[in-house]
């Protein structure tokens, strides 16, 4: 067994060479946050994806891009599931709508800050 590690063991140079460069995410919270001030301003029944953050072109299809369309979705769950806003679809695998709550259940940052 020794042997088998002592052989899988790297240099400090090709171990660097196969470290991978971290990746930038799209947190949730920034999500939530981007979909409050987006929704201020778009009309409602806007598509999901009016929600998205800007991407360069070189992003648009990749890593990145999924980050950032899994964590508008998560944080739209979220909002809907705090009763802030609502979400529609009309079929599976249709585009889904956002839309104010009735009662204008969603607050902006600075609303939340007042309160």
């Amino acid at each position: 067994m020794r042997a088998c590690l002592a052989a899988l063991a790297l240099s400090d140079q090709l171990a660097e060479a196969y470290r991978l460069p971290p990746r930038t995410l799209w947190p949730v919270p920034v999500s939530i946050a981007r979909i409050r001030e987006r929704l201020a301003v778009l009309p409602d029944g806007s598509a999901l994806t009016s929600f998205l953050p800007d991407l360069k072109a070189e992003e648009v299809g990749g890593f990145r891009a999924r980050s950032a369309v899994a964590s508008t979705f998560a944080a739209s769950l979220e909002l809907a599931r705090d009763g802030r806003l609502m979400l529609d679809q009309a079929e599976a695998w249709q585009i889904i709508l956002v839309s104010r709550q009735a009662d204008g259940g969603l607050q902006t940052d600075a609303d939340a800050d007042r309160a």
